[in-house]
């Protein structure tokens, strides 16, 4: 029993030590780009590289395979991959209830109110308004408003001479009661609208007169038109308020190749399908164009597994486009967890006239490798393309984060474009099987063993 524990032991240890051996033998690695040092300000530094795309191409999808070395000798450095990130100043508004306290018929059938903010609390700021939104539930209108602050509620000023909101819900789901102003400070907000009541349509009456045998001798039409009166239930202002993001991954445009081949499996009647090769850069958004100014069309969005031949949905819901006079609104951007995949497939369920959409542009964030160096480090590049790499290869990645923190932030170096690694054995490949096939032996003398343990076990006396 003992032997057999130590013969195991010996396995376990002898496969770690050709696993680690593997994971940091430069040999293994197809790839390497020479590295642009920046002249350094202290004794050492930490130097950043961003990936760039023929990088994400070569890659497995972890960055797993991914390592810095000096040469003359070959000598791993420690690094950490790792997504870009940054501060961002982002802006959010805030909503703050109005209070009514006048309205009022003009004597030309104009709508009069009057409202005020309330006063912050003591010692806080209060922002300025830079809108307001009018809340009536009201459809199918159209008013021209016009906007007037004032400090003590008798000299006025106008801020907005004519405002236009409307609702246009029996012709389209469109409506818009925003009214934007320059930053106001004023307490005392009043609004005119340009008309209170508002003709709703002719009612007709029709009434007949019939002769001694019956038949229509006369008939009366009488038209009339009916008033409606201008609703509001309640104005609210909004500012903004601005504040820092932490990291936020900013994203850079990436090129996107269209493609008419389709698989089978998503060619569907029902739908039109576009595709595109992305070379498996890191991708988050994808933005499509219309000429057509009214768009509402459900899409399903698709993208290609690590295994190939095969899909996966990462997105779906409506694209929409909205173009009327002056109002222009639209959501034609896709988002998705960030993916990393050859090709992508957009289905667009089919309606009564499909809309006629192109690729605008797709989206992604950059990653980059960050490692320290000292001066007079010469010949440091990255080597990449090693399938049997695992992440445990970033050594110290956890030292190097505790540097970026607290001591400095890296300087950018240039990557070299991507050239055939001179130590690479050519053999990279066919160990990846090698591998499998001596894992898979491994697993089979422990079951093997494990099986004639037993049965031996089985077989032998039982003590006294």
């Amino acid at each position: 029993m003992k032997r057999f524990l130590c013969s195991m032991l010996a396995l376990v240890v002898a496969s770690c030590a050709f696993a680690t051996a593997k994971n940091s033998d430069v040999t293994r690695y197809r790839y390497i780009s020479a590295i642009t040092l920046p002249e350094p300000t202290q004794d050492e530094e930490l130097a950043q590289v961003l990936l760039t795309p023929e990088m994400f191409g070569i890659t497995q999808d972890n960055y797993a395979d991914i390592r810095v070395v000096r040469r003359d000798p070959w000598q791993m450095v420690p690094c950490l991959v790792e997504c870009v990130t940054e501060e961002q100043r982002q802006i959010r508004r805030i909503t703050e209830p109005l209070t009514l306290t006048q309205a009022t018929d003009t004597a030309d059938n104009q709508l009069c109110v009057t409202f005020s903010r309330p006063r912050p609390p003591a010692g806080q700021e209060q922002f300025p308004l830079l809108g307001l939104t009018v809340k009536t539930p009201l459809r199918d209108f159209e008013r021209y408003v016009q906007v007037e602050v004032s400090a003590d509620g008798t000299a006025w000023q106008t801020v907005v001479e004519q405002a236009r909101i409307f609702d246009v819900s029996s012709y389209a789901d469109l409506r818009m009661t925003d009214i934007a102003l320059p930053p106001v400070s004023q307490r005392h907000i009043r609004l005119t609208f340009n008309k209170h009541d508002q003709q709703t349509g002719a009612v007709t009456q029709v009434r007949t007169s019939a002769g001694a045998q019956g038949e229509i001798s006369n008939i009366d039409r009488s038209f009339k038109e009916e008033q409606r009166p201008f609703r509001i239930d309640k104005v609210d202002g909004w500012c903004e308020e601005a504040y820092w993001e932490r990291d936020v991954r900013p994203l850079r445009t990436r090129e996107i190749r269209p493609t008419r081949t389709i698989p089978k499996e998503l060619d569907v009647k029902e739908a039109i399908v576009m595709g595109f090769e992305a070379g498996r850069v890191p991708l988050e958004s994808l933005t499509l164009d219309t000429p057509e100014r009214f768009v509402n069309v459900t899409y399903q969005l698709y993208a290609e597994h690590p295994s190939r031949n095969s899909w996966g949905q990462i997105a779906s819901g409506s694209l929409t486009r909205t173009a009327f006079r002056d109002y222009h609104s639209e959501q034609m951007t896709i988002t998705w967890r960030t993916r990393r995949a050859e090709r992508y497939y957009l289905v667009l369920w089919r309606s009564e006239d499909p809309p006629t959409l192109t690729f605008a542009e797709a989206k992604g964030p950059d990653y980059r490798v960050v490692f320290p160096y000292a001066k007079g480090d010469r010949s440091t590049g990255l080597i990449l393309g090693n399938p049997e790499a695992t992440a445990t290869g970033w050594f110290h990645a956890d030292q190097i984060k505790m540097l970026m923190r607290t001591v400095t932030q890296p300087l950018t170096a240039e990557p070299s474009p991507l050239e055939q690694n001179p130590a690479w054995d050519g053999k990279a490949e066919s160990n990846v099987n090698m591998t499998l096939v001596l894992s898979a032996a491994i697993v089979l003398v422990v079951i093997v063993l494990g099986f004639a343990l037993a049965t031996a076990m089985r077989r032998l006396p039982p003590q006294e």
